[in-house]
This record gives C-alpha cells, sequence and structure tokens, in this order.
C-alpha cells in the first residue's frame, strides 16, 4: 500500500507541475502577435504608398501607349487626329488589313475607376488643365536628376499658349 500512496503522491506532484507550466505557451504566442501586430501597423504606410508609386507608373506608361497609338494613327491616316480612344482601339484599315494600335485596357486610366468604356478625358488647347501639368512637370524637372524629353515639353507648351491667346 505504501507504494500505491507513493505513485499517487507523485502523479499529484507530476500534475502540479504542468498546472503551474500550462500559460507559457499561451504568453509566448500572443507575444509573437502583438510583435506582428506591430512590425505590420509600422509597414502599412509604406504599402500604400509602394501601391500609389505603382498606378502613377502604369497610368505614365499607359498615357504612352495613348501617345505612340495617336502617332501611328496620324502616320496612317495623313495627319489626321482620332475623334475617341475607342478609335484607336478599334485600329486602322490599311489594305486588307487592320492594325490595332491600342489595347482596351489602355484607355483606363488606373488612378481613378473606369466607369465607362475610358475615363480620360479631351482636352482642347488652352485648358488651364495643361498650364498645371506643364507647371508640375517643370517643378518636378528642376528637383530630378533625369530629365524628360525637353521637345515634348516645348510642345506642350506651345499647345496650353494656343487657347490662351
Amino acid at each position: 500500500m505504501n507504494t500505491n500512496e507513493e505513485m499517487n503522491k507523485k502523479r499529484r506532484n507530476a500534475n502540479q507541475e504542468q498546472r503551474e507550466e500550462s500559460g507559457y505557451a499561451l504568453v509566448g504566442l500572443m507575444a509573437v502577435m502583438m510583435f506582428m501586430l506591430i512590425l505590420t501597423t509600422a509597414a502599412a504606410p509604406k504599402l500604400k504608398l509602394e501601391m500609389q508609386r505603382e498606378k502613377e507608373e502604369e497610368m505614365f506608361w499607359r498615357g504612352q501607349q495613348i501617345a505612340i497609338a495617336i502617332e501611328r494613327f496620324r502616320a496612317f491616316r495623313g495627319g489626321a487626329f482620332p475623334t475617341s480612344l475607342e478609335e484607336l482601339v478599334e485600329g486602322v484599315d490599311v489594305g486588307t488589313k487592320r492594325f490595332h494600335l491600342l489595347r482596351p485596357s489602355a484607355i483606363c486610366d488606373p488612378m481613378t475607376p473606369c466607369e465607362d468604356e475610358t475615363n480620360w478625358r479631351l482636352v482642347n488647347p488652352g485648358d488651364p488643365l495643361l498650364k498645371e501639368l506643364l507647371d508640375a512637370i517643370i517643378i518636378s524637372q528642376e528637383k530630378s536628376q533625369n530629365p524628360i524629353n525637353p521637345q515634348g515639353i516645348q510642345e506642350l507648351a506651345r499647345f496650353a499658349q494656343m487657347g490662351a491667346v
């Protein structure tokens, strides 16, 4: 009987040791989760800024694609401008072939939601938006080490002043 009591005593001691250690794993898990939360909170603004930069790069790239498509359209049509961006997507018939100048996804500006077929707007000579764009380009040129094509800036300046006279 003595051995039976000793075994019961050993079991009780073992159970008490387990009870004393049972909360440490939970506390450790909570500490790791709090550390992860702090890291995520610190990284969130950088991720948001990075997403904004990617959208800006995509918008700039799409704008370049539209400009190239307009130049090609003018080359095919003897200097005439397209009446809409959809005309660039539909393409130009040359002989028996049709040349598509622009992919459909390029006519949506990635910075704003595209509800209709396009969210780009027509800019006429003398539009105040051109002056704002030209001022922004000049300011960014002063800060940047990578200059933009000066011929393109001169053309934009001439186009901005056309309707202002």
